[in-house]
């Protein structure tokens, strides 16, 4: 491994690839998609050096030898249900996020990291921006484009800016809840399969928060909203707040 090729920075990309759609409904060919990945990804491990996630992802391999699309999809939803978990949800802003205004402040976040380069969710797409299979298709995307700029010899400024949106992005929103995220569903996964996904992603991305010098920690929630309070606004003088107050409105 060397800092010329990019063979580092995509080797974490295919890692990222593998574990983006592990906690997604999985589509008929789940199970299977991840048995013919993980000898590759079982190389770009031992290429890191990262013994923890290279177990994980044996211990991964063993058990999803044994399910079937079913059995995965049975688990899926023994796991996370037909709505939105209460237990663990894989949404970043239902952790540690009590107030609707909090929750609003990191979603635009998440898409604000997107679009600053270039990414829009497909028209197609019907669930939210902060949910883990999209954190973590966006780290795939920008460990491959700074792949990418290493083998292309790109200029260092701009190699730059994609690593520095890599730690941020690790720092304030991926790593910061993924941990919580990671035990709960630990606790509350149906099966096997489940439990070994959880082990290898908190196994990986601990991997990468100590490339950037962090510790692994949780966060609170998940949270139920909190409503704001208009009381407690500062907006008395705002036309909006008045035509409100004046309409007597009570729960």
């Amino acid at each position: 491994m060397c800092d010329t090729c990019g063979c580092k920075s995509l080797a974490r990309s295919k890692i990222y690839q593998l574990a983006t759609p592990f906690f997604s409904y999985p589509a008929k060919e789940h199970v299977q998609s991840i048995q013919e990945q993980l000898p590759e990804a079982e190389e770009w491990l031992t290429l890191l050096e990262d013994e923890p996630s290279l177990e994980a992802a044996r211990v991964l391999g063993e058990i999803s030898a044994s399910y079937s699309s079913g059995q995965a999809e049975t688990e899926y939803i023994q796991t996370f249900g037909h709505t939105i978990s209460k237990e663990c949800p894989p949404y970043e802003t239902e952790y540690d996020q009590s107030h609707i205004f909090q929750k609003s402040h990191a979603l635009a976040d998440v898409v604000g990291f997107y679009n600053a380069f270039g990414l829009e969710l497909d028209s197609g797409f019907k669930d939210r921006p902060d949910h883990i299979s999209l954190e973590l298709e966006f780290m795939h995307f920008l460990c491959l484009k700074d792949a990418y700029g290493v083998a292309k010899n790109h200029d260092p400024a701009n190699l730059a800016v994609g690593r520095d949106a890599q730690s941020r992005f690790l720092e304030e929103h991926l790593g910061l809840w993924a941990f919580s995220f990671a035990r709960r569903l630990h606790q509350e996964a149906a099966g096997d399969l489940y439990h070994a996904k959880a082990q290898l992603l908190t196994a990986f991305l601990t991997y990468e928060l100590h490339a950037i010098g962090l510790e692994p920690k949780e966060i609170g929630g998940p949270n139920q909203t909190i409503a704001p309070d208009l009381e407690t606004l500062d907006c008395e003088a705002c036309p909006v707040f008045a035509d409100f107050a004046g309409t007597g409105a009570s729960q």
